[in-house]
Order: C-alpha cells, then sequence, then structure tokens
C-alpha cells in the first residue's frame, strides 16, 4: 500500500511499503488496510499511525496533523502503481518519531502564550493606526497555540 503525507511547505514522506495507516477523524478512528474500499475524511487536530515493514522488521510511525484532509484510493498514487493509496495533506505536521521532551515543548507553548498576551496588549494600547498587521499575528498565534496545546495532551498522554 502506498502513502502519501504533505503540508504547504512540502511533502514529508511518501511510502511505498506502508502495511496498516490508524487515521483519527472527527468522524471516529479508522484502520486502513490494503484493499481498502475509498474514502474521504477529514481530521481536525489528531493522531496518524503508519506501520510500514521493511525486511522483515515493522516499523511504526507517528504523526499529529492539524487540519488535515485524509483520501484513501484503491486506483493508488499514480498510474504506475496501482493498488490502494493513502493521500494525507494537512495544514500542520508533528512528527512524533523524534525525541520530543515534555517539558521543552511545554516551555514553547508558554512563550507563545507570553507572546499572545503580549501582542494584545499592544493592540488594546493602540489608539490610531493600523491594527490589521497585529490582529492577524493575533489569529496566527491563537491558531497555533491551538494546535500546540493538543500537541501536548497527546504527548502526555503517549508518554504513559
Amino acid at each position: 500500500m502506498q502513502f502519501s503525507l504533505a503540508t504547504p511547505e512540502d511533502n514529508k514522506k511518501v511510502l511505498s511499503n506502508a502495511s496498516r495507516v490508524k487515521i483519527h477523524l472527527t468522524t471516529g478512528i479508522v484502520e486502513i488496510l490494503e484493499k481498502h474500499q475509498d474514502l474521504l475524511g477529514k481530521v481536525t487536530i489528531d493522531l496518524l499511525e503508519v506501520e510500514t515493514s521493511n525486511d522483515n522488521k515493522v516499523e511504526k510511525l507517528k504523526y499529529i496533523l492539524q487540519d488535515a484532509l485524509v483520501i484513501v484510493s484503491t486506483k493508488g498514487l499514480n498510474i504506475e502503481n496501482q493498488g490502494t493509496g493513502v493521500y494525507v495533506y494537512a495544514k500542520r505536521i508533528l512528527d512524533l518519531n523524534s525525541n520530543i521532551s515534555v517539558d521543552e515543548f511545554s516551555k514553547k507553548v508558554d512563550q507563545k502564550v507570553a507572546k499572545l498576551e503580549t501582542e494584545k496588549q499592544n493592540l488594546a494600547s493602540m489608539t490610531t493606526g493600523d491594527t490589521k498587521k497585529i490582529k492577524t499575528l493575533i489569529l496566527l498565534l491563537e491558531d497555533e497555540l491551538i494546535f500546540d496545546k493538543k500537541v501536548l495532551t497527546l504527548i502526555k498522554d503517549l508518554k504513559k
């Protein structure tokens, strides 16, 4: 089974040897194996697990996705490779396969919260001028914080 994971910035992974993909969709959890029926799903912020097999060795890869679209097709990723293909396109992806320290990530979240509060104070203190730039920055920081807080929760749950 083929698997492709991409963001607006880059293609993270393209695997041709995926044996199982487990995705936490907004409507429930789906486990995709070879010959799975065609499927279209959405992920807000949740977990993706991919199992691959190389030389009789099974490897499990984990990612956290934000605002992702999942497409399962029995037509494959391209004309040369027929079979089941899983395409995942996400706004943001965090690779959980590298060691992520809960404490370090928590500090990053705290720094973003402090920066958000500073920007909100800057906006409140502005009486005239162009506030669009600060409002945009505040919206982006709020979006990042929603993702980061969910990531922190998932990381803590996975470490248990």
